[in-house]
């Protein structure tokens, strides 16, 4: 009877759905195989609401944004997407709207493979991607920003980050309900540890957390408002962030949750890569990658003017002119005390 007891417990154990803190999720993030969410600008009224859909592991990871919530599972439309974009083992890439050769719509499919080197400061995909992973960092942070994915340690309700490569310290205290326990908000401090001239005080945020409003994890808020604190000045409304869907990874990311054909539609492809050299390149319709053409080279009103080397003496002379007149001045006088002293003589 006791064995049948132990064996009964320890599945309804196994069945029980897992609770979370704050704390545990922050400082060990579980793989994300969808993660849905918006972010609403509250300090920049005129900006539009946009709508995510994440996934992230360690075998790759995507990012979506679009301004609408009905299409973030279908194919992509320049008109209502931003821009997607996606890391599959060594290889980058990214989506985004676009005007063909001939003016019509297309959507630009950019590569690029990570061959160990430093990528070149223009390459778009590998921005657009760790863009992607900043934003996904500050959801799995639940508001809080400029912590990687995992940094950082608890200690109690206290949390902090140093991060040495910035020269900053964040230092973060959390604050429950008093009835029901939840998290209620997480008073944040950022300091600044760089040596400067004059030395700031620390940057101060509120984080308040409500829940009730999307599928998440028990335990977990599902709608996050940050607020900037000054003083002498009442609350500064930032972003608002709210999940609608938030569903934990149990193994690696299958290949159709990585693929970037699942988001090809109607709207034409136009291809172009990313070498290691910074060197764009472009798919032309004849089947041929060709390098990116600069705007003198598209446009014949935009090639160097002729006149230029003209117009930079003139410049120069109009500056140097000035400073001559002065010391065919100072000359002048010198003569004339000259003259005065000999005179006197």
């Amino acid at each position: 009877m006791a064995t049948v007891m132990v064996l009964v417990l320890g599945e309804m154990l196994a069945g029980a759905e897992e609770v979370w803190t704050i704390q545990k999720f922050m400082q060990s993030p579980p793989p994300i195989e969808k993660l849905v969410f918006s972010e609403t600008g509250l300090g920049q009224p005129g900006m539009p609401t946009t709508y995510h859909l994440a996934r992230w592991h360690t075998n790759g990871s995507l990012f979506r944004t679009a301004y609408s919530l009905t299409n973030l599972h279908g194919p992509f439309l320049p008109g209502t997407d931003q821009q997607i974009c996606g890391r599959k083992g060594d290889l980058w890439w990214m989506m985004e709207p676009s005007i063909g050769p001939s003016l019509e719509q297309v959507a630009m499919f950019t590569v690029w493979k990570d061959e160990g080197q430093w990528p070149p400061p223009n390459n778009e995909v590998r921005a657009c991607v760790e863009w992607g992973m900043f934003k996904m960092a500050e959801v799995q942070h639940m508001g809080l920003q400029r912590v990687p994915i995992g940094a950082g340690q608890w200690e109690g309700d206290r949390f902090r980050c140093l991060d040495e490569r910035t020269g900053s310290l964040i230092e973060a205290q959390l604050v429950a309900h008093e009835v029901d326990g939840l998290p209620q908000r997480l008073d944040v401090l950022f300091h600044d540890l760089k040596p400067r001239r004059r030395k700031w005080p620390p940057a101060s945020w509120r984080i308040e957390y409500e829940y009730g409003y999307g599928q998440v994890l028990p335990g977990l808020p599902s709608q996050i408002t940050v607020w900037l604190l000054r003083s002498n000045e009442p609350p500064r409304a930032l972003n608002r962030i709210r999940i609608f869907e938030l569903v934990p990874a149990r193994q690696a990311l299958g290949e159709e949750l990585l693929d970037p054909r699942q988001f090809w539609g109607q709207v034409p492809l136009r291809w172009s890569a990313f070498s290691n050299n910074a060197t764009r390149y472009f798919l032309e319709p004849d089947g041929v990658w060709r390098p990116w053409k600069t705007r003198a080279e598209l446009e014949p009103f935009a090639r160097p003017n002729p006149w230029r080397p003209a117009y930079l003496i003139a410049a120069g002379l109009l500056l140097l002119g000035p400073v001559a007149v002065l010391a065919l001045w100072r000359r002048k006088a010198r003569t004339r005390q000259e003259q005065v002293t000999k005179s006197s003589v």
